[in-house]
Order: C-alpha cells, then structure tokens, then sequence
C-alpha cells in the first residue's frame, strides 16, 4: 500500500507564475495555446491601457503649454483597465481550475492503485481452512 509520504501535492508555481505574467502558468502546465492567448490578449490589453494613460497625460499636461478645445474622456482608460484586470484574474482562475483537476486525477489514480494492490492482496493470500469437524 502506499502511505502518506509517497503523496505528491501539485506544484502552486503555475498560479505564482499566473499572479506575474498572465499566460506563463499555462504553459508551465503545458497548455501552450491557451497560455499563448492569456498572454497575447494580457499584453494587448495592458499595451492599450497604457496608451490611454499617455494620450490622457499628454492632453492634461499640453494644456499648460497650448489651449485645448475640450477635456479628454477617461471612459477609454477605465474600459482597458478593467479588461485588462478581468483577463489577469480569469488566468488565475483558469490556472487554479487546472490545478485543481490535476489534483483530482492524482487522487482517483491513487485510490485505484490502492484498491488493485489490495485485490492482488487478497489473491496472494492462501484461502481460509475450514475448522474440522468433530
């Protein structure tokens, strides 16, 4: 039978490795296309949001050195950042959702093999000897 200390727990590192660069716990997990698209879309996203950040800075600061007709919106700034906030935790729950079925798969193997090699067990063992009778 296999005991406690041949138990091997799943490695937390792809959601460490999520909680840096969206799309990097799933290639660790070796799900390459999906994170190859956490990745791009992480990155294009955040490439996006910092562009408005830019264009919103520059307007704000360019009004003190020429006149401006009309503020700039900020609905664009806040809409990239909240996509780009929701596809970072959407990475996190999909790394931990892998995880967690990894994790469940062990299991299920585990009980197998301890149900088999108590099967085995059992026919190993000699059959019972009935009493004699007296």
């Amino acid at each position: 039978m296999t005991d406690a200390t041949n138990r091997v727990k799943p490695s937390r590192l792809p959601i460490l490795l999520s909680a840096v660069f969206p799309g990097l716990g799933q290639c660790m997990q070796k799900r390459w296309v999906t994170g190859c698209f956490y990745a791009l879309t992480t990155l294009i996203a955040f490439v996006m949001f910092i562009v408005e950040v830019v264009r919103l800075l520059k307007s704000y600061y360019g009004f003190l050195f020429e006149s401006i007709a009309e503020a700039p919106s900020a609905v664009p700034l806040l809409m990239w950042f909240g996509v780009t906030l929701t596809l970072f935790f959407i990475s996190l729950w999909d790394t931990q959702r892998a995880l967690r079925i990894q994790a469940r798969t062990q299991t299920q193997d585990r009980v197998l093999e301890i149900i088999e090699n108590a099967s085995a067990e059992a026919e190993r063992q000699p059959p019972p000897v009935p009493p004699p009778e007296s």
